[in-house]
């Protein structure tokens, strides 16, 4: 049996607690987290075929250039090896096996869940994988961000945080998203804050609904496979359930940007049951506002992108997954 028939996609913003939920669902010995990976976005969204020995070594190429592929435990001949043993052309989902099973080896999890996906890519991957389920864990956008603007990406050199914005129009999205799939068998929403105050309930429901027993394993860490660069950013990870930092982002996050953020997805974060706080800007305050909603407002291109998959949303009925059940 293929490794992606089993596959369970992890779904998430940057910061919003998936790798502390990764560590927890590594946890149980019939389930395996894969670390995250960077893959061309044509070939995995847009139904590109590899057609030649040129197409492998210029997707490779892209793979091991981002800096997660360090987490993965094959070099790139190796992979290339086993990639030119495939017939042309090779799908993704012919790549994507070939990662797993190499990945993989002699193991053989029961479910596998793959980490690092964006919600408005859920249509295209559940066409792909007409069996995958999908797991999206989200947060309070306020502590989300706060967490963006003190974590550089390894990557790029530079904050996680977008303009903020942009970042709430993409909240918003985002529960756009939740609302759409709730009811689909093939979606679980988790909320972080339910994760930290009543975690093995939470764990068990997640089990459930990949289908695998609630056993623990001995001595499985994920953190163990990361790569350094990755550890740097998940110091919190093997620690307790620090739930004394979920309300953290009310002391440390710029006023601006809470005011930006309950401005834009007021309504997201009450619909969540989240609090909205009162915020009283002074007058550079406001300005270094207005310089935000500027830059913001250069952007049309990323707007554009946002307001695009809401369109989607509302109006195609295979953004919402109708033809899928």
């Amino acid at each position: 049996m293929k490794a992606s028939e089993n596959i369970c996609f992890l779904v998430y913003q940057s910061r919003s607690g998936s790798t502390f939920l990764s560590r927890l669902l590594n946890e149980n010995k019939h389930l395996s987290v894969t670390p995250e990976a960077d893959f061309n976005y044509s070939f995995i969204y847009k139904n590109r075929l590899l057609r030649n020995t040129f197409d492998i070594e210029s997707i490779l190429c892209e793979f091991f250039e981002s800096k997660k592929s360090k987490s993965w435990n094959f070099s790139k001949e190796e992979l290339k090896k086993e990639l030119l043993n495939l017939s042309f052309p090779i799908k993704f989902l012919d790549f994507f096996n070939t990662i797993l099973s190499h990945h993989y080896g002699e193991q053989n999890p029961k479910a596998i869940v793959f980490k690092g996906v964006f919600p408005n890519k859920i249509p295209q991957l559940k066409k792909q994988f007409p069996k995958a389920k999908f797991i999206l864990i989200s947060r309070d956008f306020r502590a989300v961000y706060n967490s963006q603007e003190k974590t550089i990406n390894f990557n790029t050199g530079k904050p996680m945080s977008k303009n903020p914005y942009l970042a709430s129009l993409e909240y918003r999205l985002l529960n756009r998203f939740i609302e759409a799939y709730a009811e689909k068998d093939c979606f679980q929403h988790v909320v972080y804050e339910n994760l930290m105050e009543n975690q093995e309930s939470v764990l068990a429901a997640i089990y459930d609904f990949v289908g695998v027993p609630n056993e623990k394993s001995e001595g499985d860490n994920y953190v163990d496979v990361l790569s350094e660069e990755h550890k740097s950013i998940h110091t919190n990870v093997n620690k307790p359930a620090q739930k004394q930092r979920m309300e953290a982002w009310k002391e440390e996050l710029d006023p601006v940007y809470i005011s930006i953020v309950q401005s834009v997805a007021r309504k997201s974060l009450l619909k969540n049951g989240y609090t909205i706080e009162t915020i009283h800007l002074s007058f550079s305050q406001r300005i270094k506002k207005c310089r935000f909603l500027w830059a913001f407002l250069l952007r049309p291109n990323e707007i554009y992108v946002v307001l695009k998959d809401f369109f989607k949303l509302r109006y195609f009925s295979s953004y919402r997954l109708v033809d899928s059940e």
